[in-house]
């Protein structure tokens, strides 16, 4: 186990914590952690961690928009209906949200029962949140970097599309799975400044809120609700 030290009381503080939560005396017993805290500076979009979080919610509209670019792309022949593509892509969509999910709840849990040391060592919650996120869904083999996850999904539902025989073509794979890509990548990043201006408001909430649990999602739904219909998205 390595642990590298450096100056910065922040990242000093949550390489401690992060330590004691992954070594054999965690709930988690027995996770191997490696922390290279490289930077003395902490970075603004650390939490972000690259990623971008889908909702189920967002499921199925994200999956009428991969049924409706490939039918427009004019790549395929459906061997059946519209609707069966966005079912498939639909099924992937929220399969992959719930274990999101459920790693959440895990890091959730973790983080309430080490509280009284998070706070006593002042580390950031939100950072501490997605930092133990990060370190579950490596050991978990759960893709957090958005762009490996759109294509893993994308690979996901283009093998199952083949495999219903729901479309025909006769290109490449890859250009039928970067058309489902960009349809996911490209919704989502109608919703990304939306996410930016409601993680804002919440971290300047005089009360703070934990990311993760229950309370944390509740505010970010409603938050978020609002947001998209200021801009006629609801």
């Amino acid at each position: 186990m390595i642990f590298a030290f450096v100056f910065d009381r922040d990242y000093y503080s949550l390489g401690l914590v992060l330590l004691a939560l992954f070594s054999a005396q965690s709930p988690y017993g027995g996770l191997s952690l490696e922390i290279y805290l490289k930077s003395c500076r902490i970075q603004q979009n650390y939490t972000r961690l690259n990623t971008m979080k889908l909702r189920l919610p967002h499921a199925p509209y994200v999956a009428n928009k991969i049924a409706l670019d490939l039918v427009s792309s004019g790549y395929i022949e459906l061997g059946s209906n519209m609707e069966k593509i966005s079912q498939i892509a639909k099924h992937f969509l929220e399969e992959n949200i719930k274990k999101e999910a459920a790693l959440e709840e895990k890091v959730r849990l973790l983080l309430e029962a080490n509280l009284e040391e998070i706070e006593f060592l002042r580390v950031d919650e939100r950072q501490f949140f997605w930092m133990a996120k990060k370190k579950l869904a490596e050991e978990e083999g759960f893709i957090l970097a958005k762009d490996d996850r759109y294509s893993h999904l994308s690979h996901q539902i283009l093998d199952e599309l083949i495999k219903e025989e729901v479309i025909d073509f006769g290109v490449s794979d890859t250009i039928i799975k970067n058309v489902i890509f960009k349809a996911i990548d490209g919704y989502v990043k109608i919703y990304e400044s939306i996410e930016d201006v409601v993680i804002e408001k919440i971290e300047n909430y005089k009360r703070k809120i934990i990311a993760g649990t229950e309370e944390y999602d509740m505010v970010f739904e409603k938050l978020y609700e609002e947001e998209l219909k200021k801009r006629g998205f609801l």
